[in-house]
């Protein structure tokens, strides 16, 4: 994978640093977690371009109140794993070079 590719070519490595052998791990969940959200996106754009070619689908999905929820939960959902992902990632990178070079003297 380039990600795992990249990690190990500037030392984050399955070592034995518990840090890096997470990040691993976060990233598979992250990939996992992006391929179930891509496909869901793709899944409502295709609904959304059938919807635009006959009005009466269309007006029928404005006026259900469940089918905006659906699309409101999915983006609501999609930002917040993202910024999650963001935090999680920042946190194991600076405890990978800042925390565990400390405590391994």
């Amino acid at each position: 994978m380039v990600s795992n590719n990249g990690l190990a070519r500037i030392g984050i490595k399955f070592n034995g640093n518990i840090a890096a052998t997470y990040l691993y791990v976060i990233s598979g969940l992250h990939l996992l977690h992006l391929l179930v959200g891509i496909s869901l996106l793709v899944k409502f754009a295709f609904n959304a371009i059938e919807m635009r070619s006959d009005p009466v689908k269309m007006l029928m999905f404005e006026a259900n109140s469940i089918n905006k929820l659906n699309v409101s939960l999915l983006a609501t959902y999609w930002h917040y794993v993202d910024g999650l992902w963001l935090y999680v990632y920042l946190f194991f990178v600076l405890t990978i070079y800042f925390i565990a070079p400390a405590t391994a003297h």
